[in-house]
């Protein structure tokens, strides 16, 4: 082909030189002309093409004369040399942007009939050189259409035309599937540059203003727009070739921003840039792909591939072929790849190694880079995930339903990636309250923050709103319940969940609900399943994939991609079969790249088999293929919760395996390999649905040998380190209970109880120490399972575990190498006995211990031992020896220089000091305790201190020094989102500022204390802090006590204080007041219905009675007709007159003046119905 270069200069407003050149150099033709007459012939082109019935074989003809009398009829003879023409543009943008690839004298050149004809235009010097790449092309395709801008474009056909075309051209595909430039950005990213040869985009272009922009979508969904620059800063310089096929809705094929677009894109990148406008619904760009990858692999040039596919546009009689534009920035390269270098045909990259769901690595899943299609889902998912509580479509989390295989693992874990602000907790299985807590205590992180947890006086709901609103507010986590059908049953065929799961669940969801919590919960399940209301799981179905999915699905599948080339019936058969199924299509994938292996057999016992039972039909089969050795290996394999090295299960053999049958297993689905294992090797494991199917080959007495010969080794390997993943010490308990072995049992569940217990897992503690009494019992174990109890709750438990264990001391006589730990287990029984009131004995035991902590212990302990001591002195008015104590512990203290502890016990004695009058000594011990917070970065500490301090000022009547202490306590307490502490110093600073006579501040101070306390869900201490602005606040008081007492009604307060504040907003409103029946009535119906055994019943009914008796004197109702009043007024009737007063007292509220919301309350559980 003849290249030419069209060139043009000249300034605004100046006339226009145009010259001619050819590629050697040789000037063609010359013209000056002036800026008018170029601009009225820019214009009629312009006019002429934008009308729906323009002649274009005219246009071109025009084109072409005025383009060819520029002088010497220069065209006429580059025509005559038949040899093709390449015409490059570098004129300004009127003049350069007319339809070139009109051009025609008898007829298009674009038709061919003159030889190929390929225009381009220069936008700006020097594209990067890069040699042709010694390989097969590769190309990139992403599609985008946000959900928000209408029409959707059917993206998946035009793929799946350019897919057909693909397959049988020697090419690499490669698909972006999220339409995001982020995703875009990370695709790109995750290989070399120039690793790339093409982009092709598909989506609509628009005028932003001036500028143009792409509409890419965000991670929801919803349109995002992309300007040139946005796009190459996202591909890093590659690829060097990116076709634009860009849609634009009211307007001719042609017009809009999509030149303009290309232009910039190619000049910002330095790179090529075909586009072409279609119309929405246009579906030609696969005859433009095809035309040009095929000329393109074949090491074509890039101007004749672009011109060989504007020429099979024209002969498919495409009304917009004259709209495929191309740009470039300096001359465009030569070639894109070499295929004399390429060695044959490609293959895909070896598959990735799996990714995980959850942190053990029990749910495999497909790479995030490896991940086809379901983008919607994602999508949809996303939004609710990140839906706040009144956003429409709000739900506490996402049920993820279909059967089994169509990915529902994989979908969990793109929407845990995309949440990258939430930790995830990943849970299998059947799920029940002491499981989850326990989970949460292992994952979550929460030291001493999350003691709650163990508290036995608070209910499942309760913990879990406290989770949720104080420690995990600023760190929510997904909560993910995979394969959750254990959960479920079945009811005239429809999914239902279980009691114990029902529990959990919607006290989790209501907990959500709640506090307006982050915090969200992703669930798996074969089977749609509903809850009750208010609480809301978002059902997205996980439906097969697509057709176009599974073709990209495959086209990166090694072993499928290789069947296809040799045999292509097999192939389709395969697709057919998997029906969609991704994991069925994974599976299939690893067989077929297999030697020597009956796949014909395989696909007819597939065909025969229904849909839902196919991956089981191809594990059934695989198996029947194994040896009598390699099943046996798997059984072994499948007596482990957690994947293990080779070393292990030769272990559980008691055998030498081969890592290559491993291997093999692993390659076959009937293991799960990649995963890290506790020596670091490579860790296998057993698919949970193939686990009992696996081990039938074992007996009864294999089992037992094979599970003690793994704990041993498990237990042993964990022992050198046991600050190590604690998964495998519980592992090696676990094995060992199957394996019966009490010994092993005994030795491995006593340090685990006791490292478990260090770490503040005491439920699971208790869990192993329970688990191993059963087997036989020993001091160590009973001690550290007392401790565990003790923690939980079970407090009786804890008390004969400790008694029995000096039991046992006892009989076994008086060892002095044992003091030490008796006087341990003494100091547990005397920290139970202490909180059962029982001080006296708590005392005598402490003071039994001292002289062998004394002796024996190290100085922490000895320290800690003195506290403990002292504190019960001082609960008894033992004041003298208490602080003699505190003395002792700050000497030892000072000793081991360890500030933590020495804070807290600096802290304890001013406090103690500080109740004697010793106020200066307290105010010094408090600031040398902010020293040692200080040096520890213990936030939290210095705070309390802080807050001491504030307190013992007040109480001395020096209100400003402890405003001062005050206003620092609750600076860091707001730094630290230490919400309760907040809450508290903000109503101390309230009551002092009202001391001071700033009754506006006062007011501001209680007010952000129950905004505090609303977002904590802390409703009885809200209650408390609403009762104290009705008080204070005598011209808003009703507004204050009603907010209080419409509280009261739906939550847990404690009777007095709801009768309190009934009175007191009785009182403000007075008897004659519509509401006053209404408060009294509810309030004598709460005493009867909720305090039954209280000490002062009586007294409290007495005071709701009077309320009644003034409310009828003021309305002149006689004594004997009272309860004719009542009926009349629907006072008798607790279905009438409860929701009679909630709406009077939101009335009395308004709509604007509430300071918490109210719609997170349920049903009062006093209310009879």
């Amino acid at each position: 082909m003849n290249a030419y270069d069209l060139k043009s200069s000249g300034s605004p407003g100046e006339d226009l030189r145009i010259w001619v050149r050819a590629s050697e150099g040789r000037s063609l033709a010359e013209r000056t002309l002036p800026r008018a007459e170029v601009d009225r012939f820019v214009r009629e082109i312009e006019t002429a093409c934008g009308e729906p019935s323009a002649d274009l074989a005219a246009l071109g003809r025009r084109m072409y004369d005025w383009l060819n009398g520029l002088g010497g009829a220069w065209l006429d003879g580059a025509l005559s040399e038949s040899a093709g023409l390449v015409l490059r543009i570098e004129c300004e943008e009127g003049l350069g942007e007319l339809p070139w690839e009109l051009l025609g004298k008898d007829g298009f050149l674009a038709s061919g009939r003159h030889g190929l004809f390929s225009p381009y235009r220069i936008v700006s010097e020097g594209e990067r050189p890069f040699p042709p790449a010694g390989r097969a092309l590769r190309i990139v395709f992403a599609a985008c259409s946000p959900e928000d801008v209408r029409p959707v474009l059917n993206t998946e056909a035009e793929e799946a035309t350019v897919l057909n075309g693909g397959r049988l051209l020697p090419v690499e595909l490669f698909f972006e599937e999220t339409g995001t430039l982020e995703g875009l950005a990370e695709l790109v990213g995750s290989r070399e540059p120039g690793w790339f040869d093409v982009l092709h985009l598909t989506g609509r272009i628009e005028m932003s203003g001036p500028e143009p922009v792409f509409l890419m979508e965000n991670d929801i969904g919803f349109r995002k727009a992309a300007s040139p620059a946005d796009l190459v800063g996202a591909l890093a310089g590659t690829p060097r070739l990116i076709c634009i096929s860009g849609r634009e809705a009211g307007v001719s094929a042609g017009q809009g921003g999509l030149p303009l677009f290309c232009r910039r894109l190619a000049a910002a990148g330095r790179l090529s840039v075909l586009g072409r406008t279609l119309a929405v619904g246009d579906q030609s760009s696969a005859v433009v792909a095809a035309g040009l990858f095929a000329h393109l692999v074949q090491g074509g040039r890039l101007d004749e591939a672009v011109g060989l596919a504007r020429e099979q546009l024209w002969r498919s009689e495409s009304k917009a072929w004259h709209f495929l534009r191309f740009y470039s920035a300096g001359a465009i390269p030569e070639a894109l790849v070499d295929p004399a270098r390429a060695g044959g045909l490609p293959s895909p990259e070896p598959k990735a190694p799996p990714e995980y769901l959850d942190d053990i690595g029990l749910v495999p899943v497909g790479g995030r880079m490896g991940f086809v299609g379901r983008r919607r889902a994602v999508q949809h998912g996303l939004r609710v995930l990140r839906s706040a509580r009144g956003d429409e479509g709000y739900a506490e989390g996402v049920l993820l339903h279909g059967r089994d295989g169509m990915g529902k693992s994989c979908l969990a874990s793109r929407l845990c990636e995309r949440i990258e602000t939430h930790r995830r907790l990943v849970w299998t299985g059947r799920i029940d309250e002491a499981g989850l807590l326990n989970r949460i205590e292992e994952q979550a992180d929460l030291g001493d923050s999350g003691s709650f947890l163990n508290h036995p006086g608070l209910i499942l709901a309760q913990k879990l709103r406290r989770l949720l609103a104080e420690p995990l507010r600023e760190r929510p986590f997904l909560f993910v319940f995979d394969g959750f059908d254990p959960n479920l049953e079945h009811v005239k065929g429809k999914a239902s969940l279980k009691a114990e799961p029902l529990h959990v669940l919607k006290a989790l969801l209501a907990a959500i609900r709640e506090t307006e919590s982050a915090s969200r919960v992703v669930i798996t399940s074969r089977h749609f399943f509903e809850l009750p209301r208010p609480v809301r799981l978002h059902a997205l179905p996980v439906e097969p994939m697509s057709a176009v999915e599974v073709e990209k699905k495959t086209v990166r599948l090694p072993g499928l991609h290789r069947l296809m080339r040799v045999d292509r019936s097999h192939f389709d058969r395969s697709l057919v079969l998997a029906e969609g199924s991704p994991s069925l299509i994974d599976r299939l994938d690893a067989v077929a790249g297999l030697k020597d292996f009956d796949y014909e057999t395989l696909l007819a016992n597939l065909a025969q088999a229904e849909p839902e039972a196919r991956n089981e039909t191809l594990t059934r089969y695989l198996l029947e293929g194994r040896d009598q050795a390699s099943l046996r290996v798997l059984a072994w394999l499948s007596l482990f919760e957690l994947p293990v090295s080779r070393p292990v299960v030769e272990a559980a053999a008691g055998a030498p395996v081969a890592e290559s049958l491993l291997a093999e297993l692993a390659s076959l689905g009937l293991a799960q390999a990649g995963l890290d294992a506790p020596e670091g090797e490579t860790g296998y494991i057993v698919p949970w649905g193939l686990r009992t199917q696996a081990g039938r080959v074992l007996s009864e007495e294999d089992v037992s040998q094979g599970c003690g010969r793994s704990a041993s080794y498990l237990y042993q390997r964990w022992r050198r380190t046991p600050e190590d993943d604690i998964r495998w010490a519980i592992e090696a308990h676990r094995l060992a209970i199957l394996s019966g072995d009490g010994t092993t049992i005994l030795e491995i569940g006593t340090l685990l109880t006791h490292v478990l217990n260090r770490r503040a897992h005491h439920r699971q503690a208790a869990t192993i120490g329970r688990l191993s009494v059963n087997w036989g019992e020993n001091v160590r174990l009973l001690t550290g399972l007392g401790q565990a109890e003790r923690v939980t709750g079970r407090t009786s438990d804890a008390r004969g575990r400790f008694e029995r264990a000096l039991t046992i001391m006892d009989r076994s006589g008086r060892d002095p190498g044992t003091d030490l730990d008796r006087a341990i287990i003494q100091a547990n029984l005397a920290e139970l006995l202490a909180t059962q009131g029982e001080s006296s004995k708590a005392l005598e035991l402490w003071q039994t211990a001292l002289p062998m902590i004394r002796a024996a212990g190290d100085p922490e302990t000895r320290a800690g031992a003195f506290v403990n001591i002292a504190g019960l002195m001082e609960e008894r008015g033992e004041v003298e020896k208490a602080q003699a104590l505190w003395e002792n512990a700050l000497e030892l203290l000072d000793a081991m220089d360890d500030p933590g502890v020495k804070g807290a016990t600096l802290v304890n004695l001013a406090g103690l000091l500080a109740k004697k009058g010793r106020t200066s000594r307290a105010f010094r011990l408090w600031r040398e305790s902010l020293d040692c917070w200080e040096k520890t970065g213990d936030e939290r500490g210095k705070a309390a201190a802080l807050a001491a301090m504030a307190s013992l000022s007040a109480a001395k009547g020096d209100l400003d020094r402890a405003l001062g202490f005050g206003y620092e306590a609750i600076e860091i307490r707001r730094r630290i989102r230490d919400g309760r502490g907040q809450a508290d110093m903000l109503v101390s600073l309230a009551g002092w500022e009202g001391k001071q006579g700033r009754r506006d501040r006062q007011r501001e101070l209680h007010i952000d204390a129950v905004k505090v306390l609303g977002d904590l869900s802390a409703w009885v201490e809200l209650f408390k802090v609403l009762a104290i602005l009705g008080t204070t606040e005598r011209k808003d008081g009703p507004v204050f006590l009603a907010q209080a007492l419409r509280l009261g009604i739906w939550v847990g307060i404690p009777v007095e204080d709801f009768i309190h504040v009934a009175i007191l907003l009785f009182n403000q409103i007075g008897p004659a007041s519509d509401l006053a029946p209404l408060i009294a009535t509810a309030a004598h119906y709460f005493v009867q219905s909720t305090s039954a055994g209280h000490p002062k019943k009586q007294e409290l009914e007495e005071k709701t009675t009077r309320l009644l008796a003034a409310c009828a004197e003021v309305r002149d109702v006689p004594h004997k007709k009272i309860g004719e009043w009542f009926t009349k007024k629907g006072l008798d009737d607790p279905e009438q007159f409860i929701p009679a007063l909630t709406r009077a007292l939101e009335e009395t509220v308004g709509e604007y003046n509430w300071l918490f919301s109210r719609k997170v309350f349920k049903r009062p559980t006093w209310f009879s119905s």
